[in-house]
């Protein structure tokens, strides 16, 4: 594993590079330099947009000045620049997109993990309420020693009820928010197409 820095956006993003078994490198930036990465690509987009705006009041004054050769060449200047302008700001979003649909990824695969988990552990607590349902209170009172060791008995299945209740709303949450993701993946991939798409054309 090999930790490198690399510049985006005016800021320092320390990218993590792991070895494959067949030797090739693997770059895998970390959730934070994901989201730092992206915020930088968002602060350029804002900064181009500050520069198309002036030039469209530019180029308003321009088509309120006077007619003649200067007017045509500053004209036509203008308009070079706001289209270099846009094609930098489709290349960029498009880069955003890229670094967001990884994110999301990533968010996905946080969420599976915490999705079988929970399902581990609902699994653990089933078991023992299924051992625990199998003991009525007679039986718990000759395997104790005293009645408080009963109730202490009584009292831990009732903790494992209240964590099974926890673990099947908290469950229910991470598939809502899997959904979520995935949709949002999905509407991001395309936005990309579609950004790709006015690019090519």
């Amino acid at each position: 594993i090999v930790a490198t820095a690399i510049l985006c956006g005016g800021l320092f993003i320390v990218n993590i590079t792991v070895m494959g078994e067949s030797g090739v490198e693997v770059s895998t930036p970390t959730s934070q330099n994901l989201r730092q990465m992206i915020d930088a690509k968002n602060a350029e987009l804002e900064k181009i947009q500050t520069q198309r705006e002036a030039l469209e009041k530019n180029l308003e004054v321009i088509n309120k000045s006077g007619s003649g050769l200067k007017k045509e060449i500053n004209t036509i200047d203008s308009n070079i620049s706001q289209l270099n302008l846009l094609l930098k700001s489709n290349n960029l979003t498009l880069e955003k997109l890229d670094l967001e649909i990884e994110s999301v990824g990533e968010e996905i695969t946080d969420i599976d993990e915490e999705i079988v988990n929970k399902k581990e552990t609902m699994a653990k607590l089933m078991v023992e309420l299924q051992t625990k349902d199998r003991e009525n209170m007679l039986f718990l009172l000759l395997k104790n020693r005293s009645l408080a060791d009963s109730l202490a008995e009584v009292q831990n299945t009732a903790k494992l009820n209240s964590s099974l209740s926890v673990n099947i709303g908290e469950l229910r949450d991470a598939h809502f928010n899997l959904n979520q993701k995935l949709d949002d993946r999905e509407l991001k991939k395309n936005q990309r197409k579609t950004e790709h798409a006015n690019l090519t054309n």
